[in-house]
């Protein structure tokens, strides 16, 4: 205080942990489902993630992903969108397959040092018909 008076206050915040981030695929995803896609609407589409119950722009960078066509066999994407060499693997997919996209590693300006939470994954299964 300017008069050099002391003046002490106590305040109670309540803190709490996020949830980790929703994968979406052109902006969709859901908890616990699969996102029915036809081959064309997976080429160049757009890896983005979201928090839950939050509604503000985040400010972030998708800097990879992999694609995971078995537990075993899986390519790495730099990047938020599926390129070339990517959509190469997925039109050689039946209809009725399923893939993964997981291991999204993202970034926040400043969040260089830190481990951010794991993003919830995207299971995507491919059909003739929409």
């Amino acid at each position: 205080m300017p008069d050099n008076k002391i003046i002490n206050e106590s305040k109670t915040f309540e803190v709490r942990d996020l949830q980790g981030p929703l994968g979406l695929i052109n902006g969709e995803n859901c908890y616990n489902c699969i996102v029915l896609r036809k081959k064309e609407e997976v080429k160049n589409a757009v890896i983005s993630l979201s928090y839950k119950d939050y509604n503000k722009k985040l400010n972030y960078t998708v800097v990879f992903f992999r694609i995971y066509f078995s537990e075993t066999k899986h390519i790495e994407v730099r990047g938020d969108k599926i390129d070339d060499r990517a959509f190469s693997f997925i039109n050689k997919l039946k209809f009725g397959d399923t893939i993964r996209i997981d291991d999204i590693y993202y970034r926040f300006p400043g969040s260089e040092n830190y481990r951010l939470r794991d993003v919830h994954p995207i299971t995507i299964q491919i059909v003739d018909k929409r």
